[in-house]
């Protein structure tokens, strides 16, 4: 008899942690270290040449995640937005950026360096460019999308 409740017990506390496995919550602390990052090319929302690596979560469903990405010298995005927030921090290199909102029709520009956050509100239309190779994190909540402001802008068309 004791030996039941004691796995009854054991299996009442661990359900949580198996539900959390689940529904794709992390349970233990997970450490990526920079050697060990799976690099892929770039989504097809992004013209080729662009590096991506999904650290935690699934951009596409519903959620949280992280995504690094690194872009080559004189890479540009065109102007686009994005349905969620997004939370940009530059790892390395630098990172151009002009953006346009409703108040303000002319593009506030700006470059941005190592260590240096970028939060891009949703739906904001801006682009980006890098002068020189540069590697950024981003984290938002899924599911995410790149809309571009000119459809003929997008890879995804021309493939």
């Amino acid at each position: 008899m004791r030996i039941r409740c004691f796995i009854l017990a054991l299996v009442w506390a661990l359900a949580p942690i198996e539900i959390a496995r689940a529904q794709g919550i992390a349970t233990v602390p997970t450490v990526i270290r920079p050697t060990n990052i799976i690099w892929q090319p770039g989504p097809p929302t992004l013209e080729p040449g662009s590096q991506g690596a999904v650290l935690a979560g699934n951009p596409s469903q519903p959620g949280p995640f992280t995504l690094r990405v690194r872009l080559p010298a004189k890479y540009r995005i065109a102007p686009h937005r994005h349905p969620v927030e997004e939370r940009l921090t530059v790892l390395s290199g630098t990172l151009c950026f002009a953006a346009t909102t409703a108040t303000n029709v002319a593009p506030d520009t700006a470059c941005i360096g190592p260590g240096t956050f970028r939060l891009m509100p949703a739906n904001v239309v801006h682009s980006d460019w890098a002068p020189v190779a540069v590697e950024y994190q981003i984290e938002a909540l899924g599911p995410f999308d790149l809309t571009y402001v000119n459809p003929s802008d997008d890879p995804r068309l021309r493939r």
